[in-house]
């Protein structure tokens, strides 16, 4: 191997494959990732009709807006700018970001009264 040979093998990226429904093992309904942005606004991954659907709102509101998030690479699905709330997050789908090199910024532990499928809003209930 010469120089240009190695440069050029430090330059070959593996492309990133999206995770998608299909690496799920469990495909129900449900939520993947539930936290808080900084500004204090929900963001919400879930799992809906053989869907991944991740979305961006203000609970303080009493009829909130709901927004997409368009998820392009796997590190959209943790904005730099969150904190998971790991108790209502699916740990499935977390172990598989992780495996991707995914990082997961988690807050604090927090006990819940009764665990849930689904801990935010829905799309498809919002009108």
């Amino acid at each position: 191997m010469n120089r240009i040979d190695f440069l050029t093998l430090a330059d070959i990226k593996i492309p990133e494959v999206l995770l998608s429904v299909e690496d799920l093992n469990d495909r129900s309904d449900r939520t993947l990732l539930y936290g808080k942005t900084f500004d204090g606004n929900i963001y919400h991954v879930y799992l809906e009709d053989g869907k991944i659907h991740a979305i961006n709102y203000n609970d303080r509101e009493e009829q909130p807006k709901l927004y997409i998030v368009n998820i392009a690479n796997n590190q959209d699905y943790t904005p730099k700018e969150m904190f998971l709330s790991p108790e209502k997050s699916d740990f499935e789908f977390c172990k598989l970001l992780k495996e991707r090199g995914i990082g997961l910024p988690v807050s604090s532990w927090k006990e819940i009264a009764e665990k849930q499928i689904c801990y935010g809003k829905v799309l498809s209930e919002h009108n």
